[in-house]
């Protein structure tokens, strides 16, 4: 949260240039993104079926799109740590 006399991104913008979403999208420990975080990201982003919407043509950033990418990226992540038996039952 902003805190009072914070200058800090506005709640009506979706989309944000590369140094603008680093400086604004902070880790666990509250230090904003590393370079190699975000090429990171953008290789994952590329498994995403819609990794286009998540870092846009020109550079920019759909923060929407974003957290929906994080959440399938967690996911993804949870399923592949899942004894393969387990999951085949958790199907039926």
């Amino acid at each position: 949260m902003a805190q009072k006399g914070d200058v800090g991104m506005s709640p009506y913008r979706y989309q944000l240039n590369k140094a603008e979403f680093m400086s604004e999208w902070h880790d666990s420990n509250g230090q904003p993104m590393s370079e190699s975080t975000y090429q990171r990201r953008r290789r994952e982003a590329t498994d995403y079926p819609d990794g286009w919407r998540v870092f846009l043509p020109d550079g920019r950033v759909d923060i929407q799109e974003y957290q929906r990418f994080m959440t399938w990226l967690a996911k993804k992540k949870h399923d592949k740590k899942q004894d393969p038996r387990l999951v085949a039952y958790q199907k039926y």
